[in-house]
């Protein structure tokens, strides 16, 4: 991927990770990641911060604008070439928080559908 091509990536990223609808409510963030730690969610993460469940949307920006960066070493595979690992890493961190906040709101298809995949006894 030419550095072009990457730049317009992750510039959607961002844009994409605008307009997602943020709730920035303490009580609602912990108590989401409280019942998706019980039911032992794990998010598929090429690169997974720190506190994935309670992070904001100015902590995953900081976390993309980390993956874009690292070293081509520290990056979870080298099957791929670096770049396209980067903006894999990057758009799966994205779609998993659009997920987890919509697991927040709370949506019920979404929080019915993580039910399903981790069972709930």
């Amino acid at each position: 991927m030419d550095a072009k091509t990457i730049d317009a990536e992750f510039a959607a990223l961002a844009k994409r990770l605008d307009e997602i609808e943020d709730v920035t409510d303490p009580k609602r963030v912990a108590t989401a990641a409280d019942e998706l730690r019980r039911v032992g969610y794990t998010p598929m993460l090429l690169v997974a911060p720190d506190n994935f469940l309670e992070s904001t949307r100015e902590q995953i920006r900081a976390e993309i604008e980390r993956i874009r960066t690292m070293p081509a070493a520290e990056l979870p595979t080298e099957a791929d070439e670096a770049s396209t690992v980067r903006v894999q890493a990057a758009m799966l961190l994205v779609s998993n928080y659009e997920t987890l906040v919509r697991l927040r709101q709370p949506d019920p298809k979404v929080w019915n559908d993580i039910i399903e995949l981790y069972g709930e006894d």
